[in-house]
């Protein structure tokens, strides 16, 4: 569950200025980053439970395999095909930049810088976020940043349901994780910030947001407007139109 849902959110990085024909490569290459991300993460916790029981473990998978299998593995078989399409053309393109990069791991909670790292400046299939990105964010900046994101965890999923009671169950269990993982999307700087948007749109609007999602399929721009704009109040029209302007992790001043 925790694999998902950091893969589902990892599409909120994908930059805005990327042209449509490398932007799929370019969530392509944040999501291996994501899975290679996850999968450390399990290695992490299966160590600590060894050692505390006495016993000792290795990394039996290399890095080159695990980059191989990666579009197959189970995280990526919840997506649209064209995902996984995208991610076999970054690893056959770039597999031995992915392989190098992979293998220098920075610390475990540096996810977005990481993947900064890997996706803009190693294999250049994303435009870097720059120096904006570590700008605060205010509150409706943050508010959009969450709704993009939630937007584009629905979104992506290969197989959604018919009914309208299945497509709320699916939006409930999105939300269960979506502001713990927030950390991950972004840099140090934003991620209190984030979260605490984050927090409080859930806690007090928890059946909008499940309903928006499910009960019909808006356009990113039409649902983070009808949550920051209309429901949250957290953006004034005009702050939520600047805001759509302003380069990603720009901030705009509240007004």
């Amino acid at each position: 569950k925790m694999k998902s849902c950091l893969f589902v959110c990892a599409l909120l990085c994908a930059p805005l200025l990327v042209s449509a024909a490398s932007l799929g490569e370019c969530q392509a290459c944040r999501l291996i980053v994501e899975e290679v991300h996850a999968e450390q993460l399990e290695w992490i916790e299966r160590l600590m439970k060894a050692v505390s029981a006495g016993q000792t473990i290795t990394q039996d998978i290399r890095t080159d395999d695990r980059v191989g299998r990666i579009c197959q593995s189970q995280a990526f078989r919840k997506f649209v095909p064209s995902i996984r399409q995208d991610c076999e053309s970054v690893v056959r393109s770039h597999r031995s930049q992915l392989v190098s990069a992979l293998q220098r791991q920075p610390d475990i909670d540096s996810v977005f810088e990481w993947s900064e790292e890997v996706c803009a400046y190693d294999t250049s299939l994303c435009e870097s976020r720059g120096t904006s990105s570590d700008a605060p964010l205010d509150r409706c900046a943050a508010c959009i940043h969450l709704m993009e994101d939630l937007h584009a965890s629905y979104s992506i999923l290969q197989k959604r349901p018919d009914t309208l009671k299945h497509r709320k169950e699916v939006a409930w269990n999105m939300l269960e994780d979506h502001c713990a993982q927030q950390k991950l999307r972004h840099p140090r700087q934003q991620r209190d910030a984030v979260a605490h948007v984050c927090e409080m749109l859930v806690d007090e609007h928890e059946g909008s947001l499940v309903k928006l999602l499910a009960s019909a399929e808006l356009a990113v721009t039409e649902f983070s407007s009808r949550i920051c704009v209309e429901t949250a109040r957290l953006c004034s029209k005009q702050q939520y139109e600047s805001q759509e302007r302003s380069p990603p992790g720009h901030a705009q001043e509240d007004l």
